[in-house]
């Protein structure tokens, strides 16, 4: 019965996350006729539903524990409280830009677009390979009990691969459906995200067992070569 009810929240989530997308794209675009945001639609659907059936599958842990959103610290709130608005506006930007205005123009060429799609793939794609690795994956910043440290897999070439996967996302959305507009509360969201890496390092170096050493190791915290 757990299990079911488990699975049952996850659907819930999964609709309610999508019908968010949907609006936040469709209703400023003011038009359905908008082939490359139902493609997005359709990409999310798929990822979200292979995300569910493969880890849930081997590790339901990693997935109940992201179902929990409750920021340990103050900082932590605020960031993420910051970064959510510049996403929201991305999102209604791209529909504005796309739908009524036009205001990227000449528009965006289909082979950026295509591109644009490809890394999205991408993003998602290292999305499920960072949640099977790692298995105490939290939406917070912690360090869980009897945690410890992952150093292979995505892992092995940056430190902070879901930060990685954020970057690939976020910048190749508005190519993928048309905005490059919508490029500036994207960037903005992903700054956003700086102090907070700092900030997680800065616990795991104090809480987490060889963390210190990992990042000998591991010297990029999230783009290689780059940071």
């Amino acid at each position: 019965m757990g299990n079911s009810n488990f699975i049952l929240s996850m659907l819930l989530r999964l609709i309610i996350g999508l019908t968010l997308f949907s609006v936040l794209l469709f209703l400023p675009a003011g038009t359905f006729d908008w082939p490359e945001a139902w493609a997005f639609i359709i990409i999310l659907l798929t990822y979200a539903i292979a995300l569910h059936f493969l880890i849930f599958k081997d590790n339901p842990t990693v997935l109940k524990s992201r179902q929990h959103y409750r920021p340990v610290f103050g900082v932590d709130t605020l960031i993420l409280l910051v970064a959510g608005v510049f996403l929201i506006i991305m999102f209604i930007l791209i529909g504005l830009d796309v739908g009524q205005f036009q205001w990227t123009s000449p528009p965006v060429p289909s082979l950026f677009k295509y591109l644009g799609f490809s890394t999205l793939i991408c993003s998602l794609i290292l999305f499920m390979l960072v949640l099977k690795e790692n298995t105490y994956l939290s939406r917070v910043i912690e360090v869980q009990e009897k945690q410890t440290l992952i150093s292979t897999g995505p892992y092995a070439f940056v430190r902070h691969p879901m930060y990685l996967g954020n970057v690939l996302f976020v910048l190749s959305l508005p190519i993928a459906l048309g905005s490059y507009v919508a490029l500036i509360p994207a960037v903005l969201f992903l700054v956003c995200f700086i102090p907070r890496i700092l900030f997680e390092e800065k616990i795991l170096i104090k809480e987490l067992k060889g963390y210190q050493e990992y990042m000998q190791k591991v010297r990029y915290r999230v783009i290689p070569k780059i940071w």
